[in-house]
């Protein structure tokens, strides 16, 4: 049609011209964005987990051009480092640890994301303290790439649908996606659930494109190799998801391919996810590096706590229980089954994909697809309970929520067609688009609920307190008695190692390059003021600085904190509502040496038994190097080694602190 001249032709060009088909589009995007943004701003409050900060903060190393590594120190790796020559461990930012317990992926997008920001407005994301009811702002760009990756998803969805079916059950699916409060869940917890979905799309994807039988046999063999490489960037997301392989190589044999696409497909496979595997295996003498102790660890187990174990100075690994793994695969699996299958009745599709299973659809290609998904999605949950610790918040169930809407929305329609008159075309038409809106109305019920909330709720930090975090590691790596130290390699402790790192990192980063540059109390106290161009370089200048302030997750005991303290001197210990809430009362109720000064330098005390005392006496014991305790508040203590670390001037200072437990203030003044 021509451009349409006067008012008349536009009239028509938008009622039953091309424009109509433009105006949906256009209704259809923006009630996505609003979607998008009310979603956001009623759901997210920032990072909710250590698994999601540590992968964040490998990121922010990534983006920062410090490799993959880790400002995360655990005493785990310091001992391991020490059987190594203790070489990670060295002044500066070269010494920063290598990563060993996450994949690689997920960061390695984050840092994408972060470096599409030039270097000054990439500091400015880290540098400057929120303001209630603001977050940080390092944290929407984390928003905004999941958001970004769950609408992928849903084209993808939306694709593949209609290439294996047809526009109805392809709306329907997508649709679903879009409303589904588990996954937008998921997408605002920004723990990377999102790219596991569109990976294992694309896999689906990749099949459904090599066409059928008839297609041949050498049409397999770049599907085969497309497959390798998504099977290889599902390891890469997750170490569990390796479990999909064996059901893609299946697949790919039964697709007609033969041993030579099964071949092409480990090949692909091996080029993706080898080398990373390779370097892992050279450090530890495992391909999974130390995350295959999640097999022995159990989160919530006082005897097998994740967290406890990276936090003992010791390289040996834990011991496997075979009671205590087999009762964390059966709860894993109950778990699964029982309540993130359905998610709250989130997932509505997954009633009808379940009871689909036993229906045969007329398109061959799709009922062999189902099978290699369910037997994917199978091994991915059994790996999962068998490997995961629990500390992980990335379900399979949720991730595999795409393809089972396909095939649910697919049986969905297949019984509200059943029910329509035959030879009745647009009857039929009429009552699958009816059908399909009640549908997708009911799906969305969970989502509507969760964003009718009257009013916005504030980010709420604890234990995560911001700008806490950037004031203690300004002074830390501001001066002082640590500066005299070599490399002015003083550290600081954290009961939430991976979220300090994230927060803090940049405070003394910037002290650093504000400290070369010859202005360091303006620019250190400004956050954000401090310019890496003019302070000589970001990568040099601001990674003196971060190493100045390298944050260590709490030791286990105290005997573990004195060997940690000889590695690199304690400038402070952050404890926060993780430890003063239950784990401190529990630690009260314990035993424990005197902690005098000669048993402390000998390592005599093995619990935390006696310090957790004299905090709730208002005193710490002698002997102990972090003798001075400032209250932040009533959950929240910092205990600070005043040979290393300037404390608090005055009580202002201490009331300005207190503010900053709810509101994230600084301890700097």
């Amino acid at each position: 049609m021509s451009t349409p001249r006067s008012l008349q032709e536009w009239v028509h060009w938008l009622e039953v011209g091309g424009g109509a088909l433009w105006l949906r589009r256009g209704v259809f995007a923006a009630g996505v964005l609003i979607l998008s943004g009310l979603a956001g701003y009623k759901q997210f409050r920032g990072p909710a987990s250590e698994e999601t900060f540590a992968q964040a903060a490998m990121a922010r190393q990534l983006a920062e051009g410090r490799g993959f590594s880790t400002p995360v120190n655990y005493p785990q790796t310091a001992a391991w480092a020490r059987g190594r020559g203790g070489r990670f461990f060295g002044p500066g930012a070269e010494g920063a640890p290598p990563e060993l317990h996450h994949a690689p992926l997920y960061p390695l997008v984050i840092a994408g994301a972060l470096r599409i920001f030039p270097a000054e407005a990439r500091a400015g994301l880290f540098g400057r303290t929120p303001e209630p009811p603001d977050g940080f702002r390092a944290d929407y760009v984390l928003l905004a790439l999941n958001v970004l990756l769950l609408w992928c998803a849903a084209w993808q969805t939306w694709r593949l649908a209609r290439r294996w079916f047809d526009a109805p059950t392809a709306r329907v699916a997508a649709g679903a996606v879009l409303v589904s409060a588990p996954v937008w869940q998921a997408a605002a917890a920004v723990n990377g659930a999102p790219l596991a979905m569109v990976l294992l799309l694309a896999l689906f994807q990749i099949g459904a494109a090599a066409g059928g039988r008839a297609a041949g046999r050498a049409a397999f063999v770049p599907a085969a190799a497309g497959a390798g490489v998504v099977c290889g960037l599902l390891v890469l997301t997750d170490y569990a998801a390796g479990a999909v392989l064996p059901a893609a190589l299946a697949g790919a044999w039964r697709r007609g391919g033969g041993a030579r696409a099964a071949g092409v497909l480990l090949a692909a496979f091996a080029v993706v996810a080898g080398p990373w595997a390779g370097r892992n295996f050279a450090l530890t003498g495992n391909p999974l590096a130390f995350a295959w102790q999640g097999v022995a660890l159990k989160a919530g187990d006082p005897a097998a706590e994740p967290a406890g174990a990276r936090a003992r100075f010791s390289a040996e690994a834990p011991r496997i229980d075979a009671a205590k793994l087999g009762n964390k695969v059966l709860a894993s699996l109950q778990r699964g089954l029982g309540v993130e299958a359905w998610s709250g009745g989130g997932l509505l599709l997954t009633a009808f994909f379940a009871a689909g299973c036993l229906h045969r659809f007329r398109g061959g290609e799709a009922n062999g697809a189902r099978r290699v998904f369910v037997a994917a999605l199978g091994a991915w949950v059994v790996a999962r309970a068998f490997l995961d610790s629990g500390e992980g918040e990335r379900s399979p169930w949720v991730c595999a929520a795409p393809v089972m809407a396909v095939f649910g929305a697919r049986f969905f329609v297949v019984l509200v067609a059943s029910r329509a008159a035959s030879g009745a075309h647009a009857a039929h038409a009429a009552r699958v688009a009816r059908a399909a809106w009640v549908l997708l109305a009911v799906q969305a019920l969970p989502l509507a609920r969760e964003l009718a909330e009257p009013r916005k709720l504030h980010f709420s930090y604890p234990p995560y307190y911001p700008a806490l975090f950037q004031g203690v590691a300004r002074q830390v790596g501001g001066g002082g008695a640590a500066a005299a130290l070599p490399g002015g390699a003083a550290g600081w402790m954290c009961d939430v190692p991976a979220g300090a790192a994230w927060y803090g990192g940049g405070a003394a980063g910037e002290a650093g390059a504000a400290g070369e540059a010859g202005g360091a109390g303006e620019a250190g106290g400004a956050g954000a003021a401090g310019k890496p161009g003019a302070a000589g370089g970001a990568g040099a200048a601001g990674g003196a600085g971060a190493a100045g302030g390298r944050v260590w997750a709490r030791a286990a005991t105290v005997r573990d904190f004195l060997e940690v303290n000889a590695v690199q001197p304690q400038a402070a210990l952050v404890l926060t509502p993780h430890t003063l809430a239950r784990p401190f009362f529990a630690e009260l109720a314990k035993g424990g040496e005197p902690l005098p000064a000669a048993a402390a330098a000998a390592g005599g005390a093995d619990t935390w038994a006696q310090v957790y005392r004299g905090l709730a006496a208002g005193r710490v014991p002698p002997g102990f190097p972090l003798s001075q305790v400032v209250r932040v508040a009533d959950d929240l203590l910092v205990l600070v080694n005043p040979a290393l670390m300037p404390p608090p001037a005055s009580g202002a200072a201490q009331s300005e602190a207190r503010g900053a437990g709810c509101s994230g203030a600084s301890l700097s003044h």
